[in-house]
């Protein structure tokens, strides 16, 4: 990882070598109100949703300026008021670079903040912006910067952009490296804030799944029976059904669990967290769910799946499984409305290559 210069007090947006002197986007006056801004435009080989999932999370792979020098993790919420961490240990020490404003999956990530320029009274707000093109993805970014910085500076930070877009993400997308991501995704920053490995939550976040629904995938149709939430705790019934025959049956059960600091109770386990004696108020939510033939028999040797929130917000919420083991890394569910919503479940084959089943979800009568 490149070493920042002291003229900035160890910035991040900081020239490296080998960028030299070019000005390779956009450098302009912002108008009237003053400051600069940056426009910069790159094609990538992969879908637009595909994308912004290399862009948010963990971006530790292809991000490589940090205040620490060797992070252990730098993320981004991808939610309104989600933050971009870079957090330096265990202990979860590090620093808020921006905070998301704007977040809408495979079109706009927009946040606030100095980024590497902290310390400074300075402000960025950059945005990314997202397009189908016949390459892939048309990237667009825009870095609207205000306060204490001067031409010199804004032209630093475009050259720093130049390097994190086309010597950094594109290469990682053109290698396919982002396709791992999923198969091996870190938890997402919680609403607590950084360090801890679940997100705050209650059963009623996901109340509006309560109900009938229909879902597709390929051929496969599933029915989804959902119960209110009461009495901590909201019961789902899965049927799973090809042409002629019910697959699957899946039984599914979430539930509030505490959280204590640094999210103890909720890494050690479901029942360990039942146990932490009402250490903290403040709860997660945990999802389980078991599989059986149309007989009731248990899958042999299937002791289920344990997920647990990793972000919530109006439009998405996300669960990672609670084990690095297991099959099934990461479930989104993205809310397209009242009555519909698509379901994404990130997962690794027998072969060890990750993989994806998406399907779509109609509320029913």
């Amino acid at each position: 990882m490149k070493k920042m210069t002291a003229a900035f007090g160890g910035v991040m947006l900081i020239m490296v070598a080998g960028i030299g002197g070019r000005a390779l986007g956009e450098v302009k006056p912002a108008g009237a109100g003053g400051g600069f801004k940056i426009e910069q435009e790159v094609a990538l080989p992969a879908t637009p949703n595909e994308v912004f999932d290399a862009v948010t999370g963990d971006i530790s792979a292809w991000w490589d300026h940090s205040f620490s020098g060797h992070p252990k993790k730098i993320y981004i919420e991808a939610k309104p008021g989600g933050g971009f961490y870079e957090i330096f240990d265990d202990a979860g020490n590090g620093a808020l670079h921006a905070r998301v404003i704007y977040a809408q999956r495979g079109k706009m990530l927009r946040f606030v903040g100095p980024l590497g320029l902290s310390g400074r009274a300075v402000d960025c707000v950059t945005t990314y912006e997202l397009s189908a093109d016949p390459a892939g993805t048309r990237f667009q970014l825009t870095v609207a910067i205000s306060g204490e910085v001067d031409e010199a500076t804004a032209k630093i930070v475009d050259q720093a952009w130049h390097h994190f877009l086309f010597e950094r993400l594109k290469p990682y997308i053109e290698s396919g490296e982002y396709k791992k991501k999923s198969a091996g995704a870190a938890p997402i920053a919680p609403q607590g804030g950084p360090g801890m490995n679940a997100a705050r939550g209650k059963l009623t976040d996901f109340a509006w799944l309560a109900g009938r629904w229909t879902g597709t995938a390929g051929t496969d149709t599933t029915e989804e029976i959902c119960m209110e939430p009461s009495h901590h705790a909201m019961t789902c019934v899965v049927r799973v059904m090809d042409a002629e025959n019910t697959l699957v049956l899946e039984f599914i059960t979430l539930r509030e669990i505490p959280m204590t600091t640094g999210g103890a109770a909720a890494q050690k386990g479901g029942d360990d967290a039942d146990n932490a004696g009402g250490a903290s108020a403040v709860t997660t939510v945990e999802e389980r769910v078991r599989f059986f033939s149309s007989d009731l028999a248990e899958s042999q040797g299937d002791n289920g799946i344990t997920l647990r929130l990793a972000s919530v917000s109006a439009t998405e919420i996300v669960l990672n499984n609670a084990k690095e083991s297991g099959v099934v890394k990461q479930v989104k569910l993205i809310r397209n409305g009242n009555d519909e919503f698509t379901s994404h479940i990130d997962l690794v084959g027998p072969d060890g290559k990750p993989g994806a089943i998406e399907a779509k979800w109609k509320r029913g009568k």
